[in-house]
């Protein structure tokens, strides 16, 4: 229930589920390069992981672990595509046939782009330059095409591009400054509807900036920035509704995903134990700031710099890339979890004293303490 003295902190449990606490699932390193690029993928009825370390790329699940060939340069940045990822390298874009495990060039530029796949295109950025790119067909290798849109400012920096059902949204900032834009969709053809210039839809505060967005369900937009995780309600014509800071963080949250109710943001060195790992965001149940419930989730072995949080195809598996690539388990569990309740005031501020304390549980094996902070 959303009330203050249920719920205050937590590690290695799942809490969302009324009436039980669950161990969450154990993290297995895949792969030990730190900085890896990742996305997940879904081929054939099966759930894949793509990763790379720049020179390398892996299709990898439990049953099988094969090279991705065909790369144009050293990939930067992943983007998933459901059976194809795109993959940014310094002079353009790949696109890899997850199935046959194939990259080929299809776009090519000078400087490095970072690329998102909205609305039946992809949508690429470098320094202040957006773009607007039709996906080849057939599949083949050109040109970037003009910019869409130049930010007046030359050292802009776009960080994410999302989807609401009628605008595309691009964050990005300069110095302490950010903000997100709205591209208009023009629905005067039937054809793919070409795009208008860029507005301000929304402006943060003064030192606070945007690094990441994630659209999800039509209806909301995650946002990361340098300070945390802020939730926003789709309006219409692509206006935002921007809540108070959900979760607050000491660096920049980049990189997140959803499934269900849920998103899950990256944290860099941000769990409880000091590690990096994710907090899962549940949508459902907003206070009156726009604050939005929160748990510590899965954690990472290592508190190296978060560079990717991708779901694992459809199968509700996180993928977590820091100093090498963590992959949730299956079925294995964390050996222990701990959970903290609130300050229990009953109501009052008079001084409390707390003699007796009776814990009630049905438990399939393990063992249970309870202590007392009585600071």
């Amino acid at each position: 229930e959303a009330v203050r003295t249920r719920f205050a902190n937590s590690q290695g449990v799942d809490p969302w589920t009324e009436g039980e606490v669950k161990l969450l699932p154990a993290m297995e390193e895949i792969e030990d390069t730190p900085g890896c690029t990742i996305a997940g993928a879904s081929v054939g009825g099966e759930d894949f992981i793509i990763h790379s370390d720049g020179a390398n790329t892996v299709k990898y699940n439990e049953a099988t672990e094969e090279a991705i060939s065909g790369q144009s340069g050293a990939y930067t940045w992943l983007w998933p595509m459901g059976d194809k990822v795109l993959a940014c390298w310094n002079g353009g874009i790949d696109l890899i046939d997850v199935a046959t495990e194939v990259a080929q060039d299809i776009k090519t530029c000078t400087g490095t782009p970072k690329c998102w796949w909205v609305k039946q295109r992809i949508i690429a950025a470098i320094g202040p330059d957006l773009y607007e790119i039709p996906l080849p067909n057939p599949i083949g290798s050109a040109a970037f095409p003009s910019p869409l849109y130049s930010h007046p400012d030359d050292s802009w920096v776009w960080t994410a591009a999302v989807e609401t059902p009628d605008a595309i949204l691009v964050s990005g900032y300069a110095g302490s400054k950010g903000a997100v834009y709205k591209v208009s969709i023009d629905q005067s053809d039937g054809g793919l509807p070409p795009l208008t210039s860029a507005v301000t839809v929304l402006e943060f505060p003064q030192g606070e900036v945007p690094t990441s967005m994630l659209s999800y369900l039509g209806a909301y937009v995650a946002i990361g920035t340098n300070k945390g995780v802020r939730i926003a309600q789709v309006g219409s014509s692509g206006q935002l509704q921007l809540g108070a800071l959900t979760l607050e963080t000491s660096t920049p949250v980049e990189h997140m995903t959803a499934r269900d109710r849920f998103i899950f943001a990256g944290v860099t060195a941000g769990l409880p134990d000091g590690s990096s790992g994710v907090a899962r965001i549940d949508l459902s149940s907003p206070d009156q700031q726009g604050r939005y419930p929160f748990a510590w989730d899965v954690a990472c072995g290592d508190n190296g710099t978060i560079t990717g949080v991708s779901q694992v195809g459809s199968s509700g598996r996180i993928a977590i890339a820091s100093s090498g690539v963590w992959l949730s388990h299956g079925f294995e569990l964390v050996e222990f979890g701990w959970l903290d309740t609130s300050q229990v005031l009953y109501g009052t501020l008079e001084p409390k004293q707390f003699c007796f304390a009776e814990l009630k549980a049905e438990y399939p094996g393990g063992t249970v303490t309870l202590s007392a902070n009585i600071d």
